[in-house]
């Protein structure tokens, strides 16, 4: 009996691969949280694809994805994943867990700032999100974890002011604070301000963003005059900020 039990356990796995191969890509749609919804679905559950995904009625762009099905022998549903649309695309491996656990590795993301989900970026700017994360974990209770960099490039306030706010970069280290949070260094990379600080995230998910700001040269007078209400600056001419807030 101890030497069948390989062969019914192949035989049970090779049954259940088929089962993933064969069924129809639209059953994906039927255990998606309310919130989030498929186009036209074509393909396989295992290999497929559908026209358009969107989030709380929010269209994303199209969605092409490949199931790694033995992941669910761990208790996981991976799968690598890659969102397309006229202005950008975003790729890499996802999977959800038990208890809620969402992770990502290789994530590479270049997206309009307009074609996140609504509520992850502000209503009304203008700009584009780069990012290159190595690593993304998300699980109740506990601190966010980022491994890799996230870019706002060409910032653009609302209008009616409109103004250009320059490109800014975020980048996690792979090893995280003595205390758990997530801390993230942040600095300028072109635009009317000289900007340096951290980002820092706690298990509560709460965040602060703290720093020094200074007006490059050639920067506008209003830039100047804003950045007045911040303070006194120091011998070098910036002047510290600080905003904190939870996600």
């Amino acid at each position: 009996m101890r030497k069948a039990l390989p062969l019914v356990a192949a035989g049970i796995t090779s049954f259940l691969l088929t089962l993933l191969a064969t069924l129809p890509a639209s059953i994906v749609a039927t255990v998606l949280p309310p919130a989030i919804t498929l186009g036209l679905t074509s393909g396989t559950l295992w290999n497929g694809s559908a026209d358009s995904l969107a989030v709380r009625g929010q269209s994303l762009g199209g969605l092409h994805w490949k199931l790694r099905p033995l992941s669910l022998f761990i208790g996981r549903l991976a799968f690598d994943g890659e969102l397309l649309r006229s202005d950008g695309q975003a790729r890499g491996r996802l999977a959800l867990g038990i208890g809620g656990r969402v992770s990502a590795r290789n994530l590479d993301i270049h997206l309009p700032l307009s074609g996140l989900p609504a509520g992850i970026a502000p209503r009304g700017w203008g700009g584009a999100v780069h990012a290159q994360l190595q690593s993304f974990e998300l699980a109740p209770r506990a601190a966010l974890r980022i491994v890799g960099s996230i870019e706002l490039r060409g910032l653009q306030a609302p209008p009616p002011g409109g103004a250009a706010i320059g490109s800014y970069a975020v980048t996690f280290p792979e090893a995280p604070a003595s205390d758990g949070k997530l801390v993230g260094q942040l600095k300028d990379l072109e635009g009317p301000m000289q900007v340096s600080g951290t980002v820092t995230i706690a298990a509560d998910r709460s965040y602060v963003i703290e720093g020094v700001v200074a007006p490059r040269a050639g920067a506008s007078q209003a830039v100047t005059d804003t950045l007045k209400f911040l303070g006194a600056p120091d011998a070098q001419g910036r002047r510290p900020f600080s905003l904190a807030g939870t996600y």
